[in-house]
C-alpha cells in the first residue's frame, strides 16, 4: 500500500446522495491521520479495516437521520440531497469496497509513510494563518500551535481536501463565512481568551483561505497551452475574503476619494485586531466599492512587505 489516499483515489461510479463524494473525502482523510499513528513495526499494522469503521461511526455519529440517509452539517449544502449520505449506499456498497481495497494492500509489504494531501495542505495554511492572527499582541496573541488547534477543531479543516468544498456562490460564502468566523471565535474563548475577537478570527479564517486557494483567488495562472477562452479554474475560489491588515486599510484610504477616504480613516481607528463583526461586514463593503464583486483584488492595496 503505497498510502491511504491511493486507497480512496478511485472514486466509485455511482453515489446515493450528494454527501456520499464529500464524506468520501473526508473518510480518507481521517483514516489516514488515524493510520499515522500506527507503528508500522508492530502488529497493529493489520487493524485499518477496523480503523475504517472506526474512521466513518467517528465522522457520522453527530449526524441526524433523514429517511435512508445522515444529514451532516459540516458538508456542503449544495443541492436538493446536499449535506446527506446515504447509509445503504455506505453499508453494502462503499464501506465493503473500501474494506477489500485495505486487505488487498495489507498483502503487499511497500508501506511508505503516511501523510494525506490535505493534511500537507492544512499544516502549512494553519501555520501561516496562525502566524497572522497572532500577531496583535496589545488585543491577543497566541502560539501558534493554538490557533492552528481552532483550525482543526472547526469545520474550516475540510476546505484542506479542495475547493469543491466551497459554497458555489458568493451570497453563500458570505454566510458560510460568518459561520465560519463565530465558531472560530467561540471556540477561542475556551481555548486562548475571551479577547480574541471577530476581527482576529476573520484574519485566521481569511490567512487560512488564501493560503490554500492564493494560486486562483484573485484569476487563474497563466496557461501557454490552453484556450485563454475557458476558465480552467474553481471560480468559487473568487468569492475568499482577503486578510485585512493596517497597510492594506491605509494604502485603500489612500486610493479613496474623500468621503470613501473618511469611511476607511474610521475603521483604521478601531483597528482590524479589535474589528467587531459590523467593523468587519464594512471593511468589506468599502473593498467591495472599490475593486467590485470579486473582493480579493483589493489585495492590490497590501504591499505584502510591511
Amino acid at each position: 500500500m503505497t498510502s491511504v489516499a491511493s486507497i480512496f483515489s478511485r472514486r466509485p461510479e455511482t453515489w446515493g446522495y450528494r454527501g456520499d463524494p464529500f464524506l468520501w473525502d473526508a473518510l480518507g482523510w481521517e483514516l489516514s491521520a488515524r493510520v499515522a499513528q500506527i507503528d508500522r513495526t508492530s502488529s497493529n499494522l493489520r487493524s485499518l479495516v477496523p480503523k475504517l469503521k472506526e474512521a466513518f461511526c467517528f465522522l457520522i455519529d453527530d449526524g441526524a437521520r433523514k429517511g435512508d440517509g445522515v444529514e451532516l452539517n459540516w458538508l456542503p449544502t449544495a443541492g436538493m440531497s446536499g449535506g446527506v449520505i446515504h447509509l445503504e449506499t455506505w453499508n453494502d456498497k462503499l464501506l465493503p469496497e473500501l474494506a477489500r481495497r485495505l486487505q488487498e494492500a495489507e498483502e503487499v509489504a511497500n508501506y511508505t509513510m503516511e501523510y494525506h494531501p490535505a493534511e500537507h495542505r492544512f499544516r502549512f495554511a494553519a501555520w501561516a494563518a496562525s502566524t497572522a492572527a497572532r500577531s496583535s499582541r496589545q488585543v491577543c496573541t497566541f502560539p501558534v500551535s493554538k490557533g492552528a488547534k481552532l483550525l482543526r477543531m472547526s469545520g474550516l479543516k475540510w476546505l484542506s481536501l479542495g475547493s469543491h468544498w466551497l459554497p458555489r456562490t458568493r451570497e453563500d460564502f458570505d454566510v458560510a463565512h460568518d459561520q465560519w468566523c463565530e465558531e472560530i471565535r467561540h471556540l477561542a474563548q475556551d481555548e486562548i481568551s475571551n479577547s480574541f475577537t471577530y476581527g482576529i478570527s476573520a484574519k485566521l479564517v481569511n490567512c487560512f483561505l488564501k493560503a490554500l486557494f492564493l494560486q486562483t483567488m484573485v484569476g487563474p495562472p497563466f496557461d501557454p497551452y490552453g484556450d485563454r477562452g475557458e476558465m480552467g479554474w474553481d471560480e468559487s475560489t473568487r468569492f475568499i475574503h482577503p486578510p485585512i491588515d493596517r497597510v492594506l486599510m491605509e494604502e485603500a484610504a489612500r486610493r479613496s476619494e474623500p468621503a470613501m477616504k473618511e469611511r476607511w480613516k474610521q475603521l483604521i481607528g478601531v483597528g482590524w485586531s479589535r474589528f467587531t463583526r459590523d467593523d468587519y461586514i464594512r471593511a468589506i463593503r468599502l473593498s467591495r466599492e472599490i475593486v467590485g464583486e470579486d473582493v480579493a483584488q483589493i489585495e492590490a492595496c497590501w504591499s505584502g512587505f510591511q
